[in-house]
Formats: structure tokens, sequence, C-alpha cells
């Protein structure tokens, strides 16, 4: 299932491991292209998240203002 989400999954994904759940780490690595090693300790994924989430965050949209 987080797969079929996409990248966007992966603030939630490191949020799980972050508390201790080594399950998400192989969707993690098939979402980074291998870039997160599927055999990566836990920490090893948050520090990876933290160096490189600005690279794989989806961008909001800015709120559209109302008319005035």
């Amino acid at each position: 299932m987080m797969l079929e989400v996409g990248v966007g999954a992966l603030p939630y994904i490191v949020e799980r491991i972050g508390k201790g759940e080594t399950d998400p780490i192989p969707a993690m690595s098939a979402l980074t292209d291998g870039r997160v090693k599927q055999d990566a300790t836990a920490g090893e994924c948050v520090e990876w998240w933290n160096v490189h989430k600005q690279d794989w965050l989806i961008p909001w949209p800015e709120p559209s203002q109302p008319d005035q």
C-alpha cells in the first residue's frame, strides 16, 4: 500500500521507522531507488532522511487568496 502512494509516503514511513519499526525499511529503500539500503538500520534511515528530505518532499501549493 505504501509503495502505491509513492514518495509522498516517505515522511510517514520515516516517522514509523523513527519509532522503532523496521518493517517499512524495504519500502523506504524501494521508494528511494535503493539510496537507502534494504539492510539499513532505523538510525541510518532517519539520518539519511534528515539530510535528504528536502529533495524528496512534495511541495504543497500555496493557499489561494480569496477575492477582495
